[in-house]
């Protein structure tokens, strides 16, 4: 079976972040375009997308320059009540 060598439609914003928050590590440009099979001209588009998402809070940058889903708050928190006063 011949491979085709046209390129898959440009990813949507939210694909882009629904599949970095979706990988279990954290992720390079690289392995964005290879997974929606962007190259050429489209990576600086993909480049701006992911300095939107940056700037909107919805990714944030790892180490060594791989994106993630920006860290949260974990669901349980440990309170400890060492004592009460008047308030």
């Amino acid at each position: 079976m011949a491979r085709s060598n046209k390129p898959a439609p440009f990813p949507t914003k939210q694909q882009i972040l629904d599949f970095i928050r979706n990988s279990p590590t954290l992720v390079g440009k690289r392995e964005i375009a290879r997974a929606f099979r962007i190259g050429g001209e489209n990576r600086l588009r993909l480049k701006e997308i992911l300095r939107e998402l940056k700037e909107e809070g919805g990714i944030e940058k790892g180490e060594r320059r791989r994106l993630g889903a920006p860290k949260a708050l974990p669901e349980y928190a440990v309170l400890v009540i060492s004592g009460i006063d008047p308030d």
